[in-house]
């Protein structure tokens, strides 16, 4: 059973302890198909929905999470594809560059009210982004909109999925689960193992007894070969730490090793604390209920205060130990500092947890939240990104390599890069991968691409731009006497003039030039002589080349 507190206490700290059963139907799987997406041109990219001051990827004194809208593959081809999603356009923009010059050679933009050309169901009113898998067969892009009439016939989360060059095979659709808005106060990330799909994510939940509506934890499977979401493995309802609920769960994560599942919450109330559990079912087939379940970390605070002071920053399980990075203040307004907590997989729910610091910040800054990816076998990179004590951004993050057992195998260090919400992306010789876009002013621009390789610390950044094409230059005038050819073009371009098989250049500084040939030329520029003409500009390609031809001279 949960505790029971006096309603006082659950309205003034918005505790989670109530609620009402509701049952949803399975969703109809719909026929595979294929459908091209939408496309449009595009030349740059919007930073990710940051409009939320208390979420913790960009605040370092933040208070909840909030869904990852950073997605980033390495494809065989040494190309990138990158998928971001815009919540204040209610687009998804996925694009591909070249890895190694950072030119973008494809864009197409998916329209998250209706995801492809001629989807026959309603389109998504105000279409909330929960989150991308990209796995091994498919990507998945995960929507919901808003309950307020609390509505068991609305639909709630549509799940879209797509080939691995985002054509549309399928659709699914969930209703019934007790859901206000879906992922509110945290995030969604999924996990594979052969034809089941996990996903760990949240929602603020249908009025309880108190008239509020409380946030929690919220997982269900997906069997992708099926299409069948399993009732008895949807997990919505007001519950207790025995069924794998928390509440209010501000940060979601969900792993497996060999073929057990765990899952990890950053709770403010129950419980106060990071939240682990490793569940009954095996991976392949449904979850179930844990277990195994422990709270690794117990924040202060009284119960229900939104500020925990801590952020969570992973989930990692290797053969030996689970592996949770986070950071952690004093009090609301005291430096963070980086902590991994570990704990044996033998004996989750009994064992003592091991707290290691990993990094205290200097004086006058503080330490974002932590991120984790595995590079290797049994090795593990943590990056964290450095602000000054007011939340101001500083261009530089701090990184360590950690092993299965959580022992350091390289220790702290520093980079000058800045970090975002980003899943690091991991070549085959360990190298990461991440990329940020815009500024602190929010403003548009193309992304940049950090690649670390940890081992020896070396950091390349590729500046990426767009396909945009330059415009073509035009001669205005030829002067034959001073062998002067004058034009117009675009501003800042160089100017490529081919004249009898030599090329001259200019910098078309304020939009228009003047190129001078040698003397040998002289008796060339006569009327009807013909020379090629193009522009060229970093970041763009180069202008369409047009043969112009002298008719007139002076």
């Amino acid at each position: 059973m949960f505790r029971k507190k006096s309603y006082a206490i659950l309205l003034s700290l918005v505790l989670l302890l109530t609620g009402i059963m509701v049952f949803p139907s399975f969703p109809t799987a719909a026929k595979e198909q294929i459908i091209p997406v939408k496309s449009s041109t595009v030349s740059g990219s919007g930073l990710p929905d940051m409009t939320s001051r208390f979420s913790y990827y960009y605040n370092p004194f933040g208070r909840y999470g909030s869904p990852m809208t950073s997605y980033l593959t390495l494809n065989d081809d040494e190309t990138i594809t990158r998928v971001e999603a815009d919540q204040n356009s209610s687009s998804i923009r996925i694009e591909k560059y070249d890895k190694n010059e950072g030119k973008l050679l494809s864009a197409k933009s998916l329209d998250m009210k209706s995801p492809w050309e001629g989807d026959a169901e309603p389109p998504l009113e105000n279409p909330i982004f929960g989150g991308i898998f990209t796995g091994d067969t498919y990507n998945y892009v995960f929507l919901g909109q808003s309950n307020p009439k609390e509505d068991d016939a609305r639909e709630i989360i549509r799940i879209v999925r797509y080939d691995k060059d985002w054509n549309v095979r399928n659709q699914y659709n969930m209703y019934q689960n007790n859901t206000y808005i879906p992922f509110e106060a945290g995030a969604l990330r999924c996990t594979e193992y052969s034809n089941m799909l996990y996903v760990h994510t949240c929602h603020q939940m249908y009025k309880s007894e108190d008239s509020l509506n409380h946030q929690a934890n919220f997982r269900f499977t997906l069997n992708q070969e099926t299409g069948e979401i399993p009732l008895s493995d949807q997990h919505y309802t007001i519950s207790n730490e025995k069924t794998g609920y928390c509440s209010h769960s501000f940060n979601q994560f969900i792993a497996i090793q060999g073929q057990d599942i765990y899952t990890l919450d950053h709770g403010d109330a129950y419980p106060r604390g990071l939240q682990l559990a490793k569940y009954t079912g095996k991976a392949g087939g449904e979850m179930g209920l844990p277990d195994a379940y422990q709270t690794i970390v117990t924040f202060p605070g009284e119960i229900g205060d939104n500020d925990t002071c801590a952020a969570a920053g992973g989930l990692a399980v290797s053969n030996q130990k689970c592996l949770i990075p986070y950071n952690q203040g004093a009090d609301k307004t005291a430096p963070r500092s980086i902590y991994l907590a570990t704990v044996d997989t033998a004996t989750v729910g009994t064992g003592t947890p091991q707290i290691t610091t990993l990094d205290t910040p200097a004086d006058g800054t503080t330490f974002g939240v932590p991120m984790m990816t595995q590079i290797g076998a049994e090795k593990y990179l943590i990056m964290w990104q450095v602000y000054q004590k007011n939340g101001t951004v500083m261009k530089e993050a701090h990184y360590c390599v950690i092993d299965a057992a959580g022992g350091t195998v390289v220790p702290v260090g520093k980079i000058n890069a800045f970090l975002a919400d980003c899943q690091l992306a991991v070549d085959d010789g360990g190298v990461v991968l991440w990329y940020t876009t815009g500024g602190t002013s929010g403003s548009l621009s193309a992304p940049t691409f950090y690649e670390l390789d940890p081992y020896n610390g070396k950091l390349k950044t590729t500046k990426c731009y767009s396909k945009k094409q330059l415009d073509t230059p035009v001669l205005t005038m030829v002067y034959k006497k001073a062998r002067t050819i004058k034009g117009t073009g675009p501003k800042g371009s160089v100017i490529h003039l081919q004249f009898k098989g030599e090329t001259f250049t200019k910098v078309c500084k304020n939009g228009t030039f003047s190129i001078k040939l040698p003397k040998r030329y002289a008796k060339s520029l006569r009327f009807g002589a013909k020379m090629t003409i193009w522009a060229s500009k970093d970041g763009y390609d180069d202008s369409e080349k047009t043969v112009a031809m002298v008719t007139t001279t002076h």
